[in-house]
């Protein structure tokens, strides 16, 4: 009985370990990282309007840069977002900027743009980037 508390504690204490570290991990510097996949943001809205299980497994949790005009910019508590216009009003593309990293220039509503940032994913007509960064 004791052999296997003790292996239970010690399987606990690697689970724990592993999930602390997991959690901790450094995120990927998006400034240096290079684009897995470049694309318009009309594009980009066509191919998940397509089909979004395709599209979640081409873009999901990959360095996407999407160029396209600026719609809207927000600011919420701190967060910087630019919304990339699609291909209708009610189809953009959420690009949350980098707390960390400040954009180099400013933009204003319909100026041309590009970010690059994480996918992650599809919603009520939105794809998401986050921790975007411009795109050089």
């Amino acid at each position: 009985m004791k052999k296997i508390l003790s292996i239970l504690l010690i399987l606990g204490l690697i689970g724990a370990f592993v999930g602390y570290r997991m959690y901790n991990k450094p995120h990927k510097d998006m400034a240096k990282a290079k684009a897995d996949l470049v694309l318009d943001a009309k594009q980009f809205l066509s191919d998940y309007k397509a089909n979004e299980e395709a599209s979640n497994a081409k873009f999901l949790d990959k360095v996407v840069a999407v160029n396209g005009t600026v719609k809207n910019i927000t600011n919420e508590e701190g967060n910087m977002k630019i919304i990339l216009a699609g291909n209708d009003d009610m189809e953009e593309v959420t690009c949350e900027l980098d707390s960390e990293i400040k954009p180099a220039k400013t933009y204003a509503v319909g100026q041309p743009a590009a970010f690059k940032g994480s996918c992650t994913g599809y919603m009520m007509g939105t794809v998401i980037l986050t921790r975007c960064v411009e795109a050089n």
